[in-house]
């Protein structure tokens, strides 16, 4: 059990479903951490302008993903049915 009381399996069984549904929001989470894990290389390497260029694009990735993932909540991607049914 979750702390949420969700067995194990059903919250796997969601998070699948949910990528099955919307392709795009892990693809959008994926996005944003490369372009993180770029912008901290740059900064590393002392490139602070072009590092400063992709802290800026990672809150744009950042924003589109959960823009999807409010319109496809929207768009009826969500559902509470089934949670919190004991069996």
């Amino acid at each position: 059990m979750t702390s949420r009381g969700v067995p194990f399996e059903e919250e796997e069984d969601m998070f699948a479903s949910g990528n099955k549904r919307n392709p795009w929001v892990p693809a959008g989470a994926f996005l944003t951490a490369g372009v993180l894990a770029a912008g901290l290389y740059a900064f590393k390497k002392g490139n602070t302008q072009r590092s400063q260029q992709l802290m800026r694009a990672r809150v744009v990735a950042q924003g589109v993903t959960i823009a999807i993932m409010a319109a496809s909540v929207g768009a009826g991607g969500f559902s509470m049915e089934g949670v919190g049914d004991k069996k």
